[in-house]
């Protein structure tokens, strides 16, 4: 065996590409946004459509990496990754981005779950943890550096550059939404099925005997939900609100970041002395099914991080809906009729007043500060749902015990 540590520095670059990407991105949406003339739901769709590739690919690429090694399948990841970003670089359309982030959610699913597997086969079990420390240290760290880095690239280059750095919707209540939804129940009772009944189950559902696992599975869904999703907003709320430039907003995005950099280590020492349920961490996994273990993990992340993306987004343009017209009375102007209602609470929704042309500089005026409050109201509602989610968590994670050691040394992830 070599030395661990000289693979312990690719697989912690490659899964930062991951984690930077979507930092910097979510500073890019309203820059995105005017040059591309995108919608509310299709920069949803930017940021949903790699998450869900990534979330449908996590468990077969840890699958993948266990059966036929976890290098080949990360420097296919690696490869993939940095091709599609490069794609998007050279996105003329909307359609174009939305289509390469799918692809670069797929690729990126190859480097998140057989990263750990790796340093699981380098590195001796007294070492393990050590190391799976620092690889999340730089993880946290991009996450960091991402607002700041975007920020920079934006404002100074363009958009594009994010994604160098690598190398439409129906309504909740169309019949097309609520097909889909029906299909993805039966899609789901099918795989359970079939995994219950298969030889070499891709998800073994044994793994979900344990309380502690199930319940973190749940428990990642509900953080990201959240926390991952209050960016979305609040570069819309930094950038078309108050006229920020998109470093000025990364430096406000700061110290969300840092928060998120300094909370492992400490959680890290309140585990060792208080055990998992007051800093929660999720319990163990084989050896042989560490590539599956750690794909179920992150899949959880990013189907909580799109339906936080979805759920807030039509929780917030529902409610800019609904307070519009009483903001607009309130500014001394006329209701606006429900068509009209329809045709602004997109715009927005992205914080962005729409003003007809020749409109009177001081009408123009009331008609930004109505929008404003509205989409304030909006993302006021959002952060409450997300706080409900949170709180739900806690509760959750009172379900979760200690976990037992399984061969090798005990892994928390």
């Amino acid at each position: 065996m070599g030395d661990p540590w000289l693979t312990l520095a690719p697989v912690a670059l490659g899964v930062i590409m991951v984690t930077l990407d979507g930092t910097v991105v979510a500073i890019a949406n309203p820059v995105i946004s005017k040059d591309l003339g995108a919608s509310l739901a299709d920069l949803q769709w930017v940021t949903n459509g790699y998450l869900l590739a990534l979330a449908v690919s996590l468990i077969t690429a840890g699958k993948l990496g266990d059966r036929f090694g976890h290098k080949p399948v990360f420097l296919i990841g690696v490869a993939g990754f940095a091709l599609s970003s490069a794609g998007i670089g050279f996105s003329t359309t909307i359609g174009m981005v939305i289509a390469l982030r799918v692809v670069q959610g797929l690729f990126g699913a190859m480097l998140q779950p057989t990263a750990l597997g790796l340093l699981r086969a380098a590195f001796p079990a007294e070492r393990l943890n050590m190391a799976i420390g620092l690889w999340g240290a730089c993880i946290a760290a991009s996450t960091a550096s991402g607002p700041i880095v975007g920020g920079l690239l934006v404002q100074h280059v363009n958009w594009e550059s994010v994604f160098f750095i690598n190398v439409p919707a129906y309504g909740w209540a169309d019949a097309k939404t609520l097909a889909f939804f029906g299909g993805a129940v039966v899609l789901l009772v099918l795989f359970v099925a079939r995994e219950h009944l298969a030889r070499q189950p891709l998800l073994p559902l044994t793994l979900f005997r344990s309380v502690s696992l199930s319940v973190g599975v749940v428990l990642m869904m509900l953080m990201a939900f959240g926390m991952f999703r209050a960016m979305f907003f609040l570069t819309f709320y930094l950038q078309s609100v108050h006229g920020l430039s998109p470093v000025a907003t990364g430096v406000r995005l700061l110290p969300m970041m840092l928060a998120m950099m300094v909370a492992p280590p400490i959680g890290g020492g309140m585990i060792s002395k208080l055990g998992p349920r007051a800093p929660l961490v999720v319990g163990n996994a084989p050896v042989a099914l560490s590539g599956v273990a750690g794909g179920l993990q992150q899949v959880a992340m990013q189907v909580g991080g799109a339906l936080g993306t979805s759920v807030l987004g039509a929780v917030l343009t529902a409610k800019v809906a609904g307070v519009l017209p009483g903001h607009m009375q309130d500014a001394g102007l006329p209701a606006p009729a429900p068509a009209q209602v329809d045709l602004m609470k997109g715009a927005i929704s992205q914080g962005v007043a729409p003003v007809p042309k020749n409109t009177p500089p001081q009408v123009a005026e009331l008609i930004i500060k109505a929008g404003h409050l509205s989409f304030i109201d909006g993302m006021h509602l959002a952060f409450v749902v997300s706080a409900v989610m949170a709180f739900i968590a806690a509760l959750l994670s009172l379900l979760v015990r200690a976990g037992r050691q399984v061969e090798g040394a005990a892994i928390h992830i």
